[in-house]
């Protein structure tokens, strides 16, 4: 009987010591999952997409089976302009959470982002088809598709392309020329030969000349959106050729006499970007030069407003000194709240399983529903769920502007409708029902 009673009492010790390893284990991937999506965020606010896709990805191979994850990585790849990548990770977070409401929305904001560029994709290139410029259509369709992914419509147009270049490339018995990679040695025709061949090394070469005109800045568009004064935003500034692509130089030939070749290159004289604003007490983002072989596509951030209304915001395209293309964009600016009011709850996912993690944000509104960007005070988490885990209290700083997010910060574990509130002394804030599931 006494053995019976020892073997019971460390099966029982086992179990515990198995169960505490495995929830401290559990709590140190949820630290370590939290830390790397936070400086995936840090990289999204500095628009540093390729180092918040690598910190997502690395978070996604802690905890593979998060949807909020997946969500994130949609959102980087869409900001990065990869939209087949992007469209992948929603559905991926789809398939995990089919009911959350922001990757449902986020992945038809998207599909319908794609499908007007590769209409205006499909309408540039048929254009240039219709007027026999083949080589600016193929362009156009290859990097549509690199872009957008495979897609039938553009398919079948750069086939009827390829085919209309084949079919003039026979006629003329001529090879087709078409620019498309840099540097790439083409043999020029010897029509006599020197018989001094030493004269001919000492020759200079000719400077090198421009041979593509059709691909000269155009145009610059600045992306903003409606946002809170004094709250630091970021502006996308993009130049674009005649053709509606992003600008990266116009083709170059340089010739080298001595080995009897030319050379295609790409090329652009650095342009410089700087800001004016209609708002005199905005901070503007600072001056920015493009230089080759860099596509003349960026984010800048530090931009903030003061002046609460409609402002115009100017970016200045400067090339040798002078000051030739701007573009324009109209900004909103609310006014922030003068005085925390109330909080509101967001970002929970709903409905949830019973142990599962979601992530929690916090708002801070005034009584007139604005922002209240310069709130510093201290909130403590309760919930109608006894045994929900909640963020531990926290005290808002100045850089946080009013909003706040705790990555993986609640927990249920009670089956039913919850609610989790927040306080600071006389202001409170209560979330939507959460659905709790078994």
């Amino acid at each position: 009987m006494k053995i019976m009673y020892r073997i019971l009492i460390f099966t029982i010790i086992l179990l515990l010591i198995f169960i505490i390893i495995n929830l401290v284990h559990s709590g140190l991937r949820c630290i370590q999952t939290s830390s790397v999506i936070h400086q995936g965020d840090r990289y999204i606010a500095k628009g540093m997409y390729p180092e918040a896709i690598n910190a997502y990805k690395k978070a996604e191979r802690i905890k593979p089976n998060s949807f909020f994850i997946h969500y994130k990585l949609a959102t980087a790849y869409n900001k990065a302009r990869m939209y087949p990548e992007s469209i992948e990770e929603f559905n991926k977070g789809i398939n995990l959470n089919p009911k959350d409401k922001r990757i449902k929305d986020g992945l038809n904001v998207l599909l319908k982002e794609q499908n007007m560029l590769i209409d205006r994709c499909y309408q540039q290139a048929l254009s240039s088809f219709n007027s026999n410029k083949l080589g600016e259509a193929k362009r156009i369709l290859e990097n549509g598709l690199k872009l957008l992914g495979k897609n039938t419509k553009l398919c079948e147009l750069l086939k009827s392309v390829e085919n209309k270049l084949l079919t003039q490339s026979v006629s003329e018995q001529q090879p087709i020329s078409v620019l498309a990679k840099t540097e790439v040695p083409i043999p020029l025709p010897i029509e006599k030969r020197e018989e001094d061949s030493s004269l001919r090394k000492t020759k200079p070469s000719p400077p090198k000349k421009e041979i593509s005109k059709r691909q000269m800045p155009n145009g610059v568009t600045v992306i903003s959106n409606p946002i809170t004064a004094n709250i630091p935003s970021d502006v996308i500034v993009a130049i674009y050729d005649k053709e509606g692509s992003i600008y990266d130089g116009a083709w170059w030939v340089s010739y080298d006499n001595e080995n009897r070749s030319k050379t295609l290159i790409k090329n652009y004289t650095p342009i410089t970007i700087h800001f004016k604003s209609t708002d005199p007490f905005a901070t503007l983002p600072p001056v920015y030069t493009f230089k080759p072989p860099e596509s003349c596509i960026h984010t800048f951030e530090g931009l903030i407003f003061r002046t609460p209304g409609t402002h115009i915001l100017t970016a200045i395209a400067t090339e040798d000194g002078r000051s030739w293309i701007t573009g324009v964009d109209k900004v909103i600016v609310y006014p922030a709240g003068k005085g925390a009011d109330h909080f509101h709850i967001v970002d929970i996912s709903n409905p949830i399983k019973i142990g599962e993690w979601s992530n929690v944000s916090i708002v801070v509104h005034d009584v007139e529903e604005r922002l209240v960007v310069n709130y510093t005070g201290s909130v403590q988490f309760t919930s109608t769920d006894p045994k929900a885990t909640l963020p531990a209290n926290y005290t808002f700083s100045g850089s946080d502007y009013g909003l706040h997010t705790f990555v993986d910060g609640v927990r249920f574990y009670t089956q039913g409708e919850q609610r989790v509130i927040v306080t600071d002394n006389n202001i409170t804030g209560t979330s939507d029902k959460i659905t709790v599931l078994r």
